[in-house]
């Protein structure tokens, strides 16, 4: 079954996150006019501890594990329990987050 989340990001270290245990693809939507960094982040288990996970941009770009502008990113799930977007950097603006999953 498909779920979703949003959440705005306006200061450093802000985070957006998802349960994702049990499915096998999601997405984090990067939207908004801002100065910032998004850092996207996974936890292998409930209460594991938070690393790097890498995403292909949709629009069949680069890998990264974080971005600067708006860009959605497509990610491998499996085996993950948490996908989270974290803002690792933050001068200015309002960074809206879609997190999706199935």
């Amino acid at each position: 079954m498909a779920h979703k989340h949003k959440g705005v990001l306006t200061i450093i270290q802000g985070e957006v996150g998802l349960s994702v245990q049990g499915d096998e693809r999601a997405s984090i939507e990067v939207d908004g006019t801002f100065v910032g960094t998004v850092s996207f982040e996974a936890a292998g288990h409930p209460d594991g501890v938070f690393q790097a996970i890498q995403g292909t941009q949709m629009d069949g770009g680069a890998s990264a594990t974080s971005c600067t502008a708006p860009e959605t990113f497509t990610f491998d799930v499996r085996g993950i329990s948490r996908l989270k977007a974290r803002c690792s950097a933050f001068t200015s603006g309002a960074i809206e987050i879609w997190l999706y999953a199935e």
